[in-house]
């Protein structure tokens, strides 16, 4: 069973300007991910981070997750990896020795 909406201008806080859909016209699952992935980037707060999760099984002791986090106007992309040490993986990571990442240890 679809849906009818149709566009209509919302503001969200940042004083963007994005389309909210209204129920009136059928939009199929290609055209939602189309305009999904057409929603303006610029003025987006960038964020850069390195997240280390230690694990806490008894079995696993000393070894975690790295995740590498990056959104900003160019796009959004994340990274996430088991590692056996966590640390130095993130220490000796290319995006910490640029000095652009936040480090969250958790």
């Amino acid at each position: 069973m679809s849906k009818k909406y149709t566009q209509q201008p919302a503001e969200i806080p940042g004083g963007m300007i994005l389309e909210e859909l209204k129920e009136e016209e059928i939009m199929t699952r290609d055209e939602l991910k189309r305009r999904f992935f057409a929603f303006p980037t610029e003025g987006r707060t960038v964020v850069r981070r390195i997240t280390v999760q230690m694990d806490r099984y008894k079995d696993r002791l000393g070894q975690g997750t790295v995740q590498i986090t990056r959104d900003g106007p160019n796009g959004f992309s994340e990274w996430k990896s088991s590692q056996s040490n966590p640390m130095e993986y993130a220490l000796t990571s290319e995006e910490y020795m640029s000095g652009e990442y936040e480090l969250v240890i958790k």
